[in-house]
């Protein structure tokens, strides 16, 4: 409450602004979710990742199938119209059949907003050390394909809106804030390690909360967003460096833009970043038009 008041001091609000929570399906019951609701967030994404007690406890989640429905139903009782849930597929172990029963109790849910992530096995990681060790099998990428295929398919035929490559939502209640991403807008991140795009550059807070809060301390009041980097900078709150270069500024609006089902605009990128994007990759754009890619 503290955090949400400050912002509403420092800031002018939309009053309609999507004021987005992520939650896990255990840390919530009916007041928790009504007190969350009375600050002021109005959507919530989930993380569910299977409605499989079995998968859930081979991805050592504290959650299971019956915790993560009464979350949903506890947000939606607790005021919360815009609810999304997280799931993935292509999981060791997982069949078509689990990943399907998945789908159906989502679908089941209605709930107004559906992420689904093929799972990548990251370095250093106990999943990673599980698989070299032959304790669990390696994804098998055919059949987390068809999971996708079959996603693609069931959530189209119930009526959601497939507008992000991992995304699918109701009509009206696409993720405002991750379109900020996708679209290349700019964001301002607050906190130990949180990441911001501001004036042409990416950069990441410090990742010690005990340090970043001694080196805000001794910060000036800023009075712009862009004072405020400057400031930050300064006293080592956020990384260092100047603004990207306009070719990796425009390859990341190619590689986020792309993601979407809206796509790019071309004469944006022109507008935007001073690049002729057919003269630029003009054998790439080709062959993927010839293979039905764009």
């Amino acid at each position: 409450k503290r955090i949400t008041s400050t912002i509403h001091e420092a800031f002018d609000v939309d009053s309609a602004a999507e004021i987005s929570l992520e939650a896990n399906p255990g840390d919530i019951d009916a007041q928790r979710a009504a007190a969350l609701r009375d600050i002021g967030f109005n959507r919530v994404s989930v993380g569910i990742q299977s409605f499989d007690d079995g998968l859930l406890l081979m991805l050592g989640r504290k959650h299971d199938a019956k915790t993560a429905v009464a979350a949903i139903h506890n947000f939606r009782n607790g005021g919360f119209n815009s609810i999304n849930l997280d799931l993935m597929f292509g999981l060791p172990n997982q069949t078509l059949q689990q990943w399907e029963a998945s789908l159906d109790k989502a679908l089941e849910l209605d709930t107004d907003h559906i992420s689904l992530y093929g799972l990548t096995i990251e370095p250093n990681t106990p999943l990673e050390a599980f698989v070299e060790r032959g304790h669990l099998p390696e994804p098998d990428a055919d059949l987390a394909a068809d999971m996708y295929l079959m996603a693609c398919e069931r959530l189209e035929a119930a009526g959601y809106l497939h507008y992000e490559i991992s995304n699918w939502c109701k009509p009206e209640k696409l993720a405002r804030h991750n379109l900020i991403y996708w679209r290349s807008g700019e964001y301002l991140g607050a906190g130990p390690g949180a990441h911001s795009y501001v004036g042409g550059q990416r950069f990441e807070n410090m990742k010690s909360p005990r340090q970043y809060v001694q080196a805000l301390q001794s910060a000036p009041e800023p009075t712009s967003v862009t004072d405020a980097v400057a400031a930050m900078r300064e006293i080592g709150v956020v990384g260092s460096g100047g603004p990207d270069s306009n070719a990796q500024q425009s390859a990341d609006f190619l590689m986020m833009g792309l993601r979407l089902s809206e796509g790019i605009s071309a004469r944006e990128i022109s507008n935007r970043f001073d690049v002729d994007f057919s003269a630029k990759f003009p054998n790439e754009i080709s062959q993927l038009k010839l293979n039905g890619l764009l």
